[in-house]
């Protein structure tokens, strides 16, 4: 008899084991279906792109390095951030020296306070004498329980040159020259390179959905949803920092200012985090932010708080580079108990080309003027690549807009 009430007592203690790590099994997999179908998810944006720009842009070459990884890391491997061997956990980056893994692990450390975090970035850079760059990327992370921390990544490095121009001088020879570049062809470009990324991250994320659905466990219906909420009256205050325009600047508006070289770099977070870990998180990246707008997000005690920096004035003009800085920053404090944190920063500059003109007295450099209407048209450039690496990255947030 006793022997029979052990073996029962065993097979309850075995039977409610097997529950609870289904359960938290079936937890894990409905999270990370939700995570890659909400934050790595394009199908918004792919269905707004214009398509015919990788027709129109003179590319003459093209090449690119990608990445994508979703996996769960233990909280505690993060708290010993000195010994933390990231390669361990994202699998064989060896050919991806570009990969910016000390960038990776800070994001995975910062995520420890948060109860959902999200950050992406878009980086044109172009240089006449040499070539052109676009960077992008997405990172984002939520809690799996209190010991585990899901995330999801991937990476974009692009490379391009444009074909070169030629020159015929003094009638005597053909020479060439690269290429210079304006506010038309940055956007152009960048569309194309926005919409590869996109299309790869889809592809990738659907595989891992797809290997997902046969180990599927027994229905959970929290795999749909959102990674958190956003109430129409908030969507609308959001909507007044970061306003959409994704239309690109007409061909004759564009063609009076060319530059030799630019660079417009994107970068957007969004935070969810406990009230009394706002200032401790802000401190922590107090580097992305200039002092007011750190002030700003911890000192808030309105229901929404914001603040915007326009980047029509140069900040500093250094060997002929404008350099310049964008701000756009949003908190939520309407739920006692959490935060919401929306930022966009950006630190772009750019070089005007130089034109030879040949006059009576021989031939001359002419320079450009940075005028009221090279400040407008700068101005609509930027505005419109914030405007694509938010709807492009962003969908969590910009989801229910009619930017299309």
């Amino acid at each position: 008899m006793k022997l029979t009430n052990l073996g029962l007592c065993l097979v309850q203690f075995i039977s409610s084991s097997y529950f609870i790590l289904a359960s938290k099994r079936s937890a894990e997999h409905a999270l990370r279906v939700k995570l890659l179908k909400t934050e790595l998810n394009y199908t918004n944006f792919l269905r707004c792109s214009d398509n015919s720009s990788e027709k129109m842009v003179p590319f003459q070459d093209t090449s690119s390095d990608v990445f994508f990884h979703v996996g769960k890391i233990p909280i505690e491997q993060l708290r010993n951030y000195t010994t933390l061997k990231l390669e361990e956990h994202l699998g064989d980056v060896k050919n991806k020296p570009w990969l910016p893994l000390q960038h990776i692990k800070d994001e995975l450390v910062n995520c420890i306070q948060l109860s959902f975090g999200s950050v992406s970035s878009n980086e044109f850079k172009y240089d006449k004498g040499l070539y052109g760059w676009m960077s992008m990327m997405k990172f984002s992370c939520v809690p799996l329980n209190e010991n585990y921390i899901l995330y999801g990544m991937a990476f974009t490095r692009a490379r391009f040159r444009l074909k070169q121009v030629y020159l015929r001088r003094q009638n005597t020879y053909w020479t060439t020259s690269g290429r210079s570049i304006i506010t038309r062809d940055v956007q152009k470009i960048a569309e194309v390179f926005a919409i590869r990324h996109s299309n790869f991250v889809m592809e990738n994320a659907e595989d891992e959905l797809y290997a997902m659905h046969s180990k599927k466990t027994k229905g959970n219906s929290s795999e749909n949803g959102e990674m958190f909420h956003l109430d129409p009256a908030m969507h609308e205050e959001l909507l007044k920092t970061f306003p959409i325009n994704l239309h690109h600047t007409p061909s004759s508006e564009s063609r009076v200012n060319t530059f030799s070289t630019i660079s417009i770099p994107m970068k957007s977070r969004i935070m969810v985090l406990p009230s009394d870990k706002v200032s401790s998180v802000i401190i922590n990246l107090s580097n992305e932010l200039n002092d007011k707008a750190c002030e700003m997000l911890d000192s808030c005690s309105n229901q929404t708080c914001s603040m915007t920096t326009n980047v029509t004035d140069p900040v500093s003009v250094k060997e002929e580079h404008y350099n310049f800085s964008l701000e756009k920053v949003f908190t939520d404090r309407t739920d006692d108990t959490q935060a919401l944190i929306f930022y966009q920063t950006s630190r772009p500059f750019f070089k005007f080309d130089s034109h030879k003109r040949k006059t009576a007295h021989g031939v001359v450099e002419v320079k450009q003027e940075f005028s009221d209407e090279a400040s407008k048209v700068w101005a609509s450039l930027v505005e419109q690549q914030s405007s694509l690496s938010l709807t492009m990255h962003c969908q969590a947030v910009f989801r229910d807009s009619k930017f299309c």
